[in-house]
């Protein structure tokens, strides 16, 4: 994954059998964030990316297309 500053994190995680995932990201060995979704009819993803304390969180949207 590309962060903000053009920096590749890396991430590490699940997904269950329910289509529902917990990742985790990493920047420089630390951990940056978490990500927790499910994959979506259609295959795109919903979910919402957090600081690792919780305090700032945002949602987000993949949209599947092909070509």
């Amino acid at each position: 994954m590309i962060n903000t500053y053009k920096k590749e994190n890396e991430i590490f995680g699940t997904i269950d059998d329910e289509d529902s995932f917990v990742l985790t990201e990493y920047e420089d060995g630390q951990k940056a964030g978490v990500l927790e979704g499910r994959i979506v009819q259609g295959g795109g993803i919903r979910g919402t990316w957090s600081t690792p304390d919780g305090k700032k969180w945002f949602p987000f949207f993949l949209v599947k297309t092909t070509g």
